[in-house]
């Protein structure tokens, strides 16, 4: 099952702090729900464990990550893993342009997911991932607001 949606969000931080954060996997990782366990396997790699729960399923998902800095403000991560008889592969690509006071960000995002979460319907699949990625984007904005005021 193929899932996708986008989002928009406007940052009070300058370009430059938001796209040094989004370059910095251990931070976006501190920003996932749910998440243990994080490891950078190299410059653009790193592991990951998350907590998931849809219904009455509920187990962790083992993610593997590659992170790339395209430049002129855009970032892809692309995850892949699985969990509890479950696969998933997530693109995300933000972009990012702004200037010293403010980050105008757009993201979009593509699942792939395959077992038994599939069988809940892509309603109910999309509803909780559109809801996860846009609690860890409003993560990241609370962290990067809060360091510009202090």
């Amino acid at each position: 099952m193929r899932v996708s949606f986008s989002g928009k969000e406007h940052i009070n931080a300058n370009i430059t702090d938001s796209e040094n954060f989004f370059s910095d996997t251990e931070m976006v990782s501190k920003c996932i729900p749910d998440s243990r366990d994080f490891s950078k396997i190299g410059d653009n790699e790193f592991s990951i464990a998350v907590e998931v729960g849809i219904g009455n399923l509920r187990g962790t998902f083992l993610i593997h990550g590659v992170f790339e800095k395209e430049g002129n403000g855009l970032i892809k991560y692309l995850l892949t893993g699985g969990g509890f008889g479950n696969k998933v592969s997530i693109q995300l690509v933000v972009r990012m342009d702004g200037d010293a006071a403010a980050t105008n960000l757009s993201w979009n995002a593509d699942f792939d997911v395959s077992g038994i979460i599939s069988g809940l319907g892509q309603g109910i699949v999309r509803g909780v991932s559109e809801e996860k990625i846009s609690e860890i984007i409003s993560n990241i904005k609370a962290v990067l607001e809060k360091n510009k005021q202090g």
